[in-house]
């Protein structure tokens, strides 16, 4: 009798056991197909560095006072330890008669940074980690308040870009540019100051160049033509930020006759103080189409196709029009290109 409980017993266990299991059915319409991959995501763009050596290690060639002639007065080669004839920067100190090359000019290491100075400027550079310094004294350059007409001094870093893109080939240009107003100093009396002359700015320009393609049958323009396209960081007139302004590069000698545009600064930076450090990272392609529409309007780029402008040079640096002395350390400069 017991084994006949236990056989049934254990009979009843199997049955129960398979009852319970699971088997997979192919035409089980109550599961969700299985979804497909995901796509992978996009490559993200690639950004070229068009500033060849941002950090200054190569040294400065130096011009000479005339912007009519570029030949090469000076070299900034910290104390000989670099070949500055070889550096990808020029550097134009226009309508200053000294260019750290005459008798009251000195050229000493101080610390980390090798220091250039003459009568009217003072360059100082570290290159081993991009810091530059620029000053400009105006009071040591004018004999008399600037009148109409007449020409201003410049100090400007400067250079072709080895790397020229078309601009219509790119997906944005990010400026980056870190930098403080070490001294801001107006050296005319009120009485003298005319808003509508005089002025101390720092600018940032770079060029668009009309570079169309070899064996082009159509109407292009000619080759070579170009804008300047202005990224203004201070202007002692508009401490409080810039609006977009465009005019024509005319009027004194060393003029180019082209059409200037500059984007609005209070778009990417606060109103300036001296002593503030700035940051400034802004997308400067978008408003690329803005001034090539200006310039045809202004009868400049005539013919010219928006396609073919190329990206291909920048300085930075002072203009100082009025009787201003003005300095301003860099920590940073990058323009970066991405396709």
């Amino acid at each position: 009798m017991r084994k006949s409980f236990l056989y049934i017993l254990l009979t009843m266990i199997m049955l129960f056991t398979c009852a319970c299991g699971t088997t997979d059915t192919p035409n089980n319409n109550d599961q969700d197909p299985p979804s497909p991959p995901s796509p992978p995501d996009p490559p993200a763009p690639v950004g070229h560095e068009v500033i060849t050596d941002n950090t200054f290690s190569k040294g400065f060639q130096v011009m000479g006072p005339a912007a009519i002639n570029r030949d090469k007065w000076f070299y900034i080669d910290y104390l000989g330890t670099v070949d500055a004839t070889q550096s990808p920067w020029e550097m134009a100190r226009w309508w200053c008669p000294e260019g750290f090359d005459s008798e009251t000019s000195t050229a000493e290491k101080v610390g980390d940074n090798y220091v250039y100075t003459d009568n009217s400027k003072v360059v100082k550079v570290n290159p081993e980690t991009g810091y530059l310094y620029l000053e400009l004294n105006a009071s040591k350059v004018y004999e008399h308040p600037r009148k109409n007409g007449e020409n201003w001094p410049h100090l400007l870093i400067e250079q072709s870009f080895e790397e020229q893109f078309k601009i219509n080939k790119v997906s944005k240009i990010i400026a980056s540019i870190t930098f403080t107003v070490e001294k801001l100093e107006m050296k005319m009396s009120q009485d003298e100051y005319n808003p509508g002359l005089h002025a101390a700015q720092f600018l940032w320009y770079f060029t668009l160049t009309n570079r169309p393609s070899e064996g082009t049958v159509e109407e292009v323009g000619t080759p070579g033509d170009y804008l300047w396209f202005g990224v203004p960081l201070v202007d002692s007139r508009q401490l409080g930020g810039m609006t977009g302004s465009y005019n024509i590069d005319s009027g004194v000698t060393g003029s180019t006759n082209k059409m200037i545009y500059a984007m609005p600064s209070n778009r990417y930076l606060p109103p300036i103080t001296v002593g503030e450090r700035y940051q400034v990272e802004v997308d400067i392609l978008p408003y690329m189409q803005n001034a090539f529409n200006i310039a045809q309007n202004s009868q400049c780029l005539k013919n010219v196709k928006f396609e073919n402008l190329a990206f291909t040079y920048m300085n930075l640096g002072f203009e100082l029009p009025g009787t201003f002395d003005m300095a301003v350390s860099i920590e940073k400069l990058s323009t970066v290109v991405y396709e």
